[in-house]
């Protein structure tokens, strides 16, 4: 009867071993799919996190900087179509000509020509920046002429000294004691 209850228990272990083989597969079939969700989750969300319009943009493109090199001349090469970015806003607030070099950037990312760079140049404009698209004649309303007009109000000539003064005078005065003022010390 020993050997009785040896086969069954042999059976019984032979059946044990081929469940948890089977479990085992399952458990790896599980992953898999549960990885193949995540990379599918991952793609929809980058998709709509990534900056950029809901309407179809061209493929971006990626240029290497040669100094001296023409930008015309350079040759393309392809980016992730997850590349695309969006423009941020312009208000008038910051520096003109810092937001012009981002919105350029974006501009070439994004692969836009020039109808284009006019149209999301023209909807990133919020505040102060908005009222100059607002004051252009309708007929007048491409690229060139936004930009004429962005720079003649927040570029100036002048301007770049005044953002020198400007940013002097709040550092100046964040390293200031309380008991300072311009010029004038308290000496109690």
């Amino acid at each position: 009867m020993a050997q009785g209850g040896d086969a069954s228990l042999l059976e019984a272990m032979e059946r044990l071993k081929r469940e948890n083989e089977a479990l085992v597969k399952k458990c790896e079939t599980l992953t898999l799919e549960k990885e193949l969700d995540r990379l599918e989750r991952d793609k929809i969300q980058t998709r709509f996190s990534t900056p950029g319009l809901e309407t179809e943009t061209p493929k971006p493109q990626s240029k290497l900087f040669i100094p001296g090199e023409n930008v015309t001349t350079r040759k393309k090469t392809s980016l992730k179509p997850s590349a695309s970015v969006k423009a941020a806003t312009y208000d008038g607030q910051s520096s003109w000509r810092d937001y012009r070099a981002h919105f350029e950037t974006c501009a070439e990312i994004n692969q836009w020509d020039y109808n284009d760079k006019g149209l999301y140049l023209a909807v990133s404009l919020r505040g102060q920046a908005q009222g100059v698209l607002g004051n252009l004649a309708h007929n007048s309303r491409d690229y060139d002429s936004l930009l004429q007009a962005l720079e003649e109000r927040f570029a100036p000539p002048n301007q770049t000294e005044l953002y020198r003064v400007q940013s002097y005078a709040i550092a100046d005065k964040k390293h200031r004691k309380p008991w300072e003022s311009w010029g004038k010390t308290f000496d109690g």
